[in-house]
């Protein structure tokens, strides 16, 4: 029969394969076969890919501990993969609120570059390891409030991101131990995300819708209309039209969204879906469905309850919230 490692590298390409469908749970349960046969020809590169996984099912606490096993099992002659894994850390920190984590891991990112512009791979490979970082520090000032500094940061990711899939485009799908072409667009997907949501916070509205759009189109071009990844997008775009005050729309973007994570196989307490509640509550606010809006509210704190600094997150008022409330006479709360 097939050996351990040849049945785990089947199951990482089966992986591979979910990820392009948008299965999460088809997927989270191949690498983990993948993992228990011994992670094949690349068990850091799987256990990068587990990240992914675990974060588009929902379970941010999983992804940490499986980026933070990618990163010790990375060796020495495949450092260049370690500015992706520091920048999903980055961003898996943000998430949950522990800032001073994730800039401190933007620190030992920064290191960690300088010391890789010292090598043989800089030229080639500088593009994505400077798109990362810039993408990382991009998101972090955008929750910290910064956005012109975001937007300036997000920017050059995605100038450096384009420049470097031109030139990886050509030998993506021929290899079985690199990222494979819909991983690289993908990323590309959530920097153009990111710049939407910072341009409309500054008032930007036209270009945010723009590149909110060509995100959600990019998405659905590589795995059809359902996906996780899909179903981000898709509320990055629902959050610029509620932004414009189109909540109709918004709505029916947020509902689809729902609907593409449930496809998907996301779990149930994913703040993928506690994200989704609180964004529909904000456009019912909008439409004056106050007892509806307040039920999504309350949904929201619901689905993270099990994660007290979610909980704590996700219970913090919002104007949309206290209109509710005084709208339907209940003040005292």
């Amino acid at each position: 029969g097939a050996s351990d490692f040849d049945l785990a590298n089947l199951h990482w390409q089966r992986g591979r394969a979910a990820q392009e469908l948008g299965l999460a749970n088809t997927r989270i349960s191949e690498l983990r076969k993948t993992i228990s046969l011994g992670g094949g020809s690349n068990p850091s590169r799987v256990w990068k890919e587990m990240c992914r996984a675990e974060h588009d099912g929902g379970n941010i606490r999983l992804a940490i501990e499986a980026c933070k096993k990618a990163i010790s099992l990375t060796p020495l002659n495949k450092q260049g993969q370690l500015p992706g894994d520091h920048a999903s850390l980055v961003n898996l920190y943000r998430e949950i609120g522990e800032f001073e984590q994730a800039r401190l891991v933007i620190r030992d990112m920064e290191g960690l570059l300088l010391r890789l512009s010292r090598g043989k791979h800089w030229e080639e490979k500088h593009f994505n390891w400077e798109a990362e970082l810039e993408d990382a520090i991009g998101r972090v000032e955008f929750s910290a409030g910064h956005y012109a500094e975001a937007e300036a940061r997000l920017r050059r990711a995605i100038s450096h991101k384009e420049r470097d899939n031109l030139h990886q485009m050509d030998y993506a799908n021929s290899r079985t131990n690199g990222p494979t072409q819909e991983q690289a667009e993908s990323r590309l997907d959530g920097m153009t995300a990111w710049l939407a949501m910072t341009l409309a916070k500054q008032g930007q509205l036209a270009e945010a819708e723009i590149h909110a759009r060509k995100a959600v189109l990019n998405a659905i071009g590589r795995g059809g209309q359902d996906g996780v990844q899909v179903g981000k997008m898709l509320q990055t775009l629902a959050s610029v039209l509620a932004d414009q005050g189109r909540f109709e729309e918004s709505l029916a973007l947020l509902v689809r969204a729902r609907l593409t994570f449930q496809c998907a196989g996301t779990i149930a307490d994913s703040p993928l879906f506690a994200r989704n509640s609180r964004m529909s509550a904000g456009s019912l606010t909008g439409l004056s469905r106050w007892g509806e809006a307040l039920a999504e509210y309350e949904q929201a704190i619901k689905i993270v309850s099990d994660d007290q600094q979610l909980t704590a997150r996700f219970n913090v008022p919002t104007i949309g919230w206290i209109r509710s409330l005084l709208a339907l006479k209940r003040p005292e709360e």
